[in-house]
């Protein structure tokens, strides 16, 4: 089952994450204690990289803004909104479709797509089909299996699918239980900004000191993060509640399933390619927190590594500074 994008562990799986990075703790701690100049050299290392961070984040609030054309202004868009599944609980999803049809968006530009992946167990997305099938023709289910690149190549699938007329792709996550107008909002907000792509922020709807706990910490990235990357035109996608034009996700290749963070990955292309991406700070939806310390392990992992996949991947261009991409960025 996945949760918030992370997917459950089994405790053997869990155990051998936290022996591992126990071990990594231990090999770290008595190699600073042997070797105190190579630990204060990496010290220094590390603190100079932050400066320069620093520096380069101050230095791109005073560069100019790229005035871009606001094509997209004015015009009204079709969504085609795209629910990856694996192996996931059917009363979870079907809540989040069953709040996805109380949209206050007009209903003949919209449709939902759910696109179930390698999935096993049939009682686990043959509810779901029926309830699709329930709820009208603006709601499709389809089930593939032996499908290749994990979520990436589950939502290219769905890119296939998508009605002809479709002007925006809209990704949600499984468990994410949206507000009625979560699409009106997309769409004033393509049309105030005319950007290519908008993101909006990750919530959560867990109560209890735990939850809040881990709630804050993943909120510091839109509190901080996305909102310094908006203003250097750099925003990337975080996967869900993300709006993309068709076009600008087309010419861009589509998603990719070289890393484990397809979102951010395809964030980069964008970029890269010239297309403009805003972040609206308004909260639209909320989703599950991974509270058992396996699933946290086990999601953080995939984020970094993913990240530093993508780092490396598209290190070339952002050094040789190909593509269309800016100082600023």
């Amino acid at each position: 089952m996945r949760v918030s994008g992370a997917l459950r562990v089994s405790d053997w799986e869990s155990g051998l994450i936290m022996s591992i990075s126990s071990l990594i703790f231990w090999i770290a701690l008595f190699g600073t204690a042997a070797f105190p100049p190579v630990a204060l050299t990496a010290c220094i290392v590390i603190l100079c990289a932050q400066i320069l961070l620093i520096t380069i984040r101050l230095a791109a609030k005073f560069l100019p803004r790229l005035e871009t054309d606001v094509i997209g202004r004015g015009k009204d868009p079709v969504f085609s909104v795209h629910v990856a599944t694996h192996n996931e609980p059917a009363d979870l999803v079907i809540t989040t479709l069953e709040a996805l049809a109380r949209q206050d968006f007009p209903t003949e530009r919209w449709e939902v797509i759910v696109i179930d992946n390698n999935t096993l167990d049939v009682s686990l997305w043959h509810p779901v089909a029926r309830r699709c099938a329930e709820m009208g023709p603006g709601f499709r289910f389809i089930h593939r299996d032996d499908v290749q690149g994990a979520k990436a190549g589950a939502l290219n699938i769905a890119l296939e699918c998508t009605r002809r007329d479709a002007t925006h792709i809209v990704t949600i996550d499984a468990d994410y239980v949206v507000r009625s107008n979560f699409l009106t909002m997309a769409s004033r907000a393509l049309n105030r900004t005319g950007a290519d792509y908008v993101q909006f922020p990750q919530a959560y709807r867990r109560e209890g000191a735990t939850a809040r706990g881990v709630h804050l910490e993943l909120e510091e990235y839109f509190r901080s993060d996305a909102k310094m990357a908006d203003e250097a035109e750099a925003v990337l996608l975080t996967g869900t509640l993300c709006v993309i034009s068709k076009t600008a996700l087309t010419a861009a290749g589509g998603w990719s399933g070289r890393t484990t963070t397809e979102d951010a990955e395809l964030g980069v292309r964008l970029c890269l390619a010239g297309y403009t991406g805003r972040y609206i700070p308004r909260v639209v939806g909320t989703g599950l927190l991974p509270l058992a310390l396996g699933d946290l392990s086990r999601q953080r992992y995939r984020w970094a590594s993913g990240n530093c996949r993508t780092l490396l991947h598209h290190l070339p261009c952002l050094i040789a500074h190909r593509g269309q991409l800016r100082t600023r960025q």
